[in-house]
């Protein structure tokens, strides 16, 4: 653990990371898909590589069912033949994930990566659904990140990890109502 700063918003945390010292040296930093904390890297990290985290990736475009049983298995396919847009669109966001679990991957790779995912951004863009238009909009304004992702491992586990035990911390003690004893309570356990 670092440090905690109250907020989460460029005005709150201003201060605190015009301040911070060595900034200038961080090469990676992987954030979740959030426009806000993409601005706050590139003002506060100009010389940062952000890398979206794989796991908020594969959460926007859905979870895959998993473990379902034969039976269940068998009604899903039953139901994407009576209603074959849904089972289209299904198969659609499997290849999707299936793209974006990939990791460790080779330059060589990834370029063959870039080119399926452009034309599976392009196919979502033609859906004649407007979430997927949506869909197919974030994943192309992260593309950059997304791309990076698969070539590099990092992952901000470790801080949901934290984040979790923060809010361990704020429930046993019903709330802090001074932010400076939460933090330091959270940096004595963990920093």
């Amino acid at each position: 653990m670092f440090d905690v700063q109250l907020g989460r918003s460029e005005a709150a945390l201003h201060r605190f990371l015009d301040e911070l010292a060595g900034k200038e040296h961080t090469r990676v930093v992987c954030i979740d898909l959030s426009e806000t904390y993409r601005a706050i890297v590139k003002r506060h990290f100009p010389n940062a590589m952000i890398v979206a985290d794989r796991f908020h990736v594969i959460r926007l475009v859905g979870h895959k069912p998993t473990n379902l049983e034969p039976e269940q298995q068998l009604r899903l396919r039953a139901y994407f033949v009576e209603h074959p847009m849904v089972g289209a669109v299904y198969d659609q966001l499997q290849r999707v994930m299936l793209l974006m679990r990939n990791k460790h991957q080779t330059a060589k790779e990834c370029r063959w990566h870039i080119r399926h995912f452009i034309r599976i951004v392009n196919e979502l863009r033609e859906a004649p659904m407007p979430a997927l238009h949506s869909l197919a909009a974030t994943l192309w304004s992260w593309r950059d990140e997304i791309a990076r992702m698969w070539r590099f491992t990092k992952s901000n586990a470790i801080t949901e990890g934290l984040h979790n035990k923060m809010e361990v911390i704020s429930r046993r003690a019903y709330g802090f109502r001074n932010f400076q004893n939460y933090r330091l309570r959270v940096r004595a356990l963990y920093g």
